[in-house]
């Protein structure tokens, strides 16, 4: 029997690790936390957290979200469900918790694996080896003039990773950097504790509200419909050729765009994106944040381009 070890229990971790058992290979999970979730567990999510999909269309095929979740689910709730994904499909036995890698090489036709665990040094080896350590495992926080002295003088500068409670914020002056969803979500909920909080960015980005006039923006946007309405023209199929020709996706998308331009008021607030929505919407595009507007509107949250 070949064994296959596998970095990382993170979402794709868990369900390579079920598949391969599926396939009747022994299995390996090293994983450096001491809980299964990446990005989800409770050591790297900040306070507010939830997926940007909902809930049926985050979940794997094989095991539906439970109906009481949250249709966005919150970050609890989704380490929750990768638990009991890894209980159901027996992955959980096979996770050694707290295996920090360091080096794997390839010797004699073997992966060995060193790293280091609760008792110092280790050495495993597998037939086969599959990288889950996600695209954001590290945090990256890029070198500022200045840095140094602010840190020396008591200030903190934090990954958004890193930002586990609104505590580490009260009564101090924040800033965030960036426009994405993280940066809405935590500006927003610290606004409520901090003594002034700060969003600076490049440029404004669309945020895609949860309902428009009351209809969940799944039915709009994440359907083949959707896609084509934000897939770039030189790659419709014959029927979206057809809606193309008809002016149709290019209509619905101006009307959620002027829809969100006047409900957010982004004109006079000057936060209005200079791209289109579907210029937007392969990596930058983002769910809005609950209250992230009417804090802006109140003032609570202070915002600027640098």
């Amino acid at each position: 029997m070949k064994t296959i070890g596998i970095i990382g229990a993170g979402l794709s971790g868990i369900v390579s690790a079920k598949t391969c058992l599926e396939y009747g290979y022994a299995i390996k999970v090293f994983e450096k936390d001491t809980e299964l979730g990446g990005v989800w567990s409770s050591s790297r999510r900040y306070p507010g957290v939830t997926t940007q999909n909902t809930k049926d269309t985050y979940a794997f095929s094989d095991l539906p979200m439970p109906k009481y979740f949250g249709e966005w689910p919150s970050g609890e709730e989704v380490q929750s469900y990768l638990r009991t994904y890894a209980e159901k499909f027996n992955v959980f036995p096979f996770i050694k918790f707290s295996h920090k890698i360091d080096i794997v090489h390839f010797e004699k036709n073997q992966w060995v694996i060193t790293g280091r665990n609760q008792n110092g040094s280790f050495i495993d080896r597998a037939d086969f080896l599959i990288i889950c350590n996600g695209t954001f495992s590290e945090p990256f926080i890029p070198s500022l003039t200045g840095m140094d002295s602010f840190v020396s003088a008591g200030g903190k500068i934090l990954h958004s990773s890193q930002f586990n409670s609104t505590e580490i914020s009260r009564d101090k002056r924040l800033v965030v950097v960036g426009y994405s969803k993280s940066a809405g979500d935590i500006v927003t909920l610290a606004s409520n504790t901090t003594i002034s909080a700060h969003l600076v960015y490049r440029e404004p980005k669309w945020k895609i509200p949860r309902y428009v006039k009351g209809i969940n923006m799944k039915y709009l946007l994440l359907n083949r419909l959707g896609e084509a309405l934000i897939k770039p023209a030189d790659q419709y199929n014959k029927m979206e050729r057809f809606l193309g020709s008809t002016g149709l996706p290019g209509k619905m998308l101006s009307f959620v765009e002027k829809y969100i331009t006047k409900k957010h008021m982004l004109v006079e607030l000057g936060l209005l994106p200079s791209s289109r929505i579907k210029d937007q919407a392969f990596g930058e595009i983002t769910l809005e944040t609950p209250h992230f507007f009417e804090h802006v509107k109140a003032g609570k949250i202070i915002y600027k381009t640098r």
